[in-house]
């Protein structure tokens, strides 16, 4: 991970503090999420440049919390889903990607290639663009593989660290995508804890729904979830009934 980062630092001109953004929102969310293993452990993004690095640029926020847990969703026709008693949130589309070699040996570890294939192939199926989206969920095992998700959806490939730098409120200390758009609000793997990537598809169900209370994304239509990296990914769109 923290080669794939340097590589990226050189070839773009990515900085930590484009990291920090991530990691700090993911934790500024996860103080609003009761289930948050990180609930009560507010971070800024200066307390995230001031940490010490372990392999730099990568600190021991950058990885996520492994956490013992479960969780679960109930899955049934749309015509059966109407007559239960929440909210229908219907799954709109859903696909894996794999570019080039599907190892992780004999190939530099971007994972970029292969979340490009992924989000190409949710958008054709659905009809669907990052624009529509009224959140996202993305893997963030470590910080740098949700940097090179933003890449793959926006498709703001080289150019994410301003991108970055446009969507982030320093008022709150999030990320908006687009000015509006937000990122993992249940805190992601590195605010809630990590169960293996469920936690982004629970969030995004529960914000559809309209149940996340304190930090209900209002009016949330259009959820995307992904999970994984180079090469095992997958990825979700859902949608309100």
């Amino acid at each position: 991970m923290f080669a794939s980062f340097q590589r990226h630092m050189h070839q773009f001109g990515t900085r930590r503090d484009h990291l920090g953004r991530i990691v700090v929102n993911n934790r500024q969310w996860a103080l609003q999420n009761d289930r948050a293993i990180l609930k009560d452990q507010p971070l800024s993004l200066d307390g995230y440049m001031g940490a010490e690095q372990i392999i730099p640029p990568l600190c021991m926020l950058d990885m996520d919390m492994p956490i013992d847990g479960a969780m679960a969703v109930v899955i049934t026709t749309a015509e059966r889903a109407k007559d239960l008693a929440q909210p229908v949130v219907l799954v709109e589309a859903v696909s894996n990607g794999i570019a080039g070699r599907s190892d992780f040996f004999f190939q530099a570890f971007d994972s970029y290639r292969s979340y490009r294939v992924l989000i190409d192939r949710l958008w054709e199926k659905s009809g669907c663009r990052a624009t529509d989206m009224d959140l996202i969920n993305v893997y963030d095992g470590f910080s740098t593989l949700a940097l090179e998700w933003i890449e793959a959806i926006f498709g703001v490939r080289g150019e994410v660290g301003g991108f970055l730098e446009d969507a982030w409120s320093e008022d709150q200390e999030k990320l908006f995508f687009h000015g509006r758009i937000p990122m993992s609000t249940h805190g992601g793997n590195l605010g809630e804890g990590r169960v293996q990537g469920f936690g982004h598809v629970l969030e995004a169900v529960t914000q559809l729904r309209g149940h996340a209370l304190g930090r209900q994304v209002e009016n949330a239509r259009l959820a995307l979830v992904t999970n994984g990296n180079n090469p095992v990914n997958a990825g979700m769109i859902l949608r309100t009934l």
